[in-house]
Parts: C-alpha cells; sequence; structure tokens
C-alpha cells in the first residue's frame, strides 16, 4: 500500500505527460536490454555465418513486400490520432475497424506475391527454407499494422497498455528464440519477431476493447478523405522511395 501511494504521489507530482514519459522510457531501455542481448550473443551463436548475412535483407524485404498495405494505412495513423485528439471516438472506431478489414484483405494478396516472388527472392539470397516466406509474410502484415494500434492507444491515452506489450512482447521474443534458434535458425528468428508483434497487437486489442464494442457508435470520416489524400502523397513518395533504395541496398549486397 505504501509503494501504491508514493507511486501515485509520484505520478500527481509529474502530471500525466512526464510520469507515461518515464514509464515508456523504462519499457523500452528494458526491451533495448534484452535485444542487445539477442543480437550481440544469441544470435550469432545460434545462426550460422552463412545465414547470418541474410538477416537484414529478409527483414528489409518483409517491409518492401508490406509497403502497399502501409502506404493504405498511413492516413489511418495520422487521422487516429487528428480524431482522438477532439474526443471523436466514433470516427476512431470506424478508422480502427476499417484498417483491420483492409489489412486482413490484404494479407491474403500480400501472401499471395509473396509466395510467388519467394523462389526468385531466396535463390539470389542462398536461403533454401521456403517456409520463411510465410513468416516474412506474416511479419509484413503485423508490423504495418502495429503503428495504427500504437496511434489508436495514444489517441485513447491508453498508455498503461502500450506500457503492458512493451513490458511483456521483450521476454516473449527472448523465450522463443532461446526455444527455436537452436533447432530452427532463420526460422526460428523470424518465428520470435512475428510471436512479438501478435503480443502486442493482442495487449492493444485488449486495450481498445471498448473502443469497438457496441457502446461507442461508428462514425463516418468519409468528409475527411480530400484531406487524408492529401496527407499521404508526398509521405507515400518519400516512404517509397527509402524502401526500396534500403532493400536493393541490402539485397545486392547480400548477393554479391
Amino acid at each position: 500500500n505504501r509503494m501504491i501511494l508514493l507511486k501515485e504521489k509520484v505520478k500527481a507530482w509529474l502530471g500525466p505527460i512526464w510520469w507515461y514519459s518515464a514509464v515508456m522510457f523504462c519499457v523500452q531501455r528494458f526491451g533495448d536490454v534484452i535485444n542487445l542481448y539477442t543480437g550481440l550473443w544469441l544470435i550469432p551463436k545460434w545462426v550460422s555465418p552463412a545465414e547470418l548475412g541474410a538477416l537484414l535483407p529478409l527483414t528489409q524485404i518483409g517491409s518492401f513486400l508490406g509497403l502497399p498495405l502501409a502506404i493504405l494505412l498511413t492516413p489511418f495513423a495520422k487521422f487516429i490520432n487528428t480524431f482522438g485528439a477532439k474526443g471523436e471516438n466514433g470516427k476512431v472506431k470506424a478508422l480502427v475497424t476499417d484498417a483491420f478489414w483492409l489489412t486482413s484483405v490484404s494479407a491474403v494478396i500480400i501472401g499471395a506475391y509473396t509466395w510467388f516472388s519467394a523462389p526468385l527472392i531466396f535463390a539470389r539470397l542462398r536461403i533454401g527454407n521456403a517456409s520463411l516466406a510465410w513468416l516474412l509474410c506474416g511479419v509484413a502484415v503485423t508490423s504495418v499494422f502495429m503503428p495504427i494500434m500504437n496511434s489508436a492507444l495514444q489517441a485513447l491515452k491508453l498508455f498503461r497498455n502500450m506500457g503492458v506489450a512493451g513490458l511483456t512482447s521483450a521476454p516473449v521474443r527472448l523465450v522463443v528464440l532461446l526455444l527455436l534458434l537452436p533447432i530452427a535458425g532463420l526460422l526460428g528468428y523470424f518465428f520470435a519477431q512475428m510471436t512479438m508483434n501478435i503480443v502486442i497487437l493482442g495487449v492493444g486489442f485488449w486495450g481498445l476493447r471498448r473502443l469497438v464494442s457496441h457502446s461507442v457508435q461508428r462514425e463516418s470520416y468519409y468528409d475527411h478523405l480530400k484531406e487524408m489524400v492529401q496527407y499521404t502523397l508526398p509521405v507515400a513518395f518519400i516512404m517509397s522511395a527509402n524502401t526500396v533504395a534500403t532493400t536493393v541496398q541490402y539485397f545486392v549486397i547480400r548477393q554479391r
């Protein structure tokens, strides 16, 4: 009880902005320490040097595969914050649910062209495990949806859920890596990445359960479509140029 009272006093003294900033800072540094251990010692120990050089290219190719969906969802993240700041939760609900269905449909399309392009990509990256294609697809789709989730949690000031997601996802990833890296190598690495994303999304959806319930009435945001498009076009151009350039660089370095 004393610790709880002390926490409440400190929280009241700092105010919500500084309190949650400090909480998120600590959570992120906790994740950084775990990632430092996995990146410097755990992964090099269990992934062969020949495959280790494929990690960055494969990760970047995952981002490239999800690029069309990332561009489509760019205005969603921005305007979720905009509507949330105005207290227009009905529009936030509409954006989140539409983003979810758009992601679900896009996952099928991404999976299809990933399946057809994977042999060409893997042959040039010297990767023989075709199962990685599905994991890359899963990582791409879940990674693209995460900014939408974070924007919704921020807009509704659900910082506790964000802290819980950050605090649990890094240890879960570490446990999966410890279990799978010795027996699966690269496959275990990307499975751990996807598991971490799923944990973050699961905690996020739990926090948003009231938003997507029947207690919040959906409101149309279609009057804002013009400004959403105007916002998206320049951002999409920069995003596409950066993603394509980085993917080509990593791909050529690995191939050559």
